[in-house]
């Protein structure tokens, strides 16, 4: 039981639960920011591969 409370004692986040939870707001917005930020760049990458271009124009004449 001691070892666990001298543990504890030495988080410098376990007492603090306002920076706590700005820390797990922080990483969340991180995540879902890199998560947005791979989709969003693998769409455009697909967007501008010409060949691509070339079968959407074939399809639209």
């Amino acid at each position: 039981m001691d070892e666990n409370k001298e543990r504890n004692d030495e988080c410098p986040i376990c007492h603090h639960h306002g920076m706590r939870a700005f820390l797990a707001g922080l990483m969340t917005f991180l995540g879902a920011f890199a998560a947005f930020y791979v989709i969003s760049d693998m769409r455009l990458h697909s967007l501008m591969n010409p060949e691509y271009q070339m079968r959407r124009m074939e399809n639209a004449l």
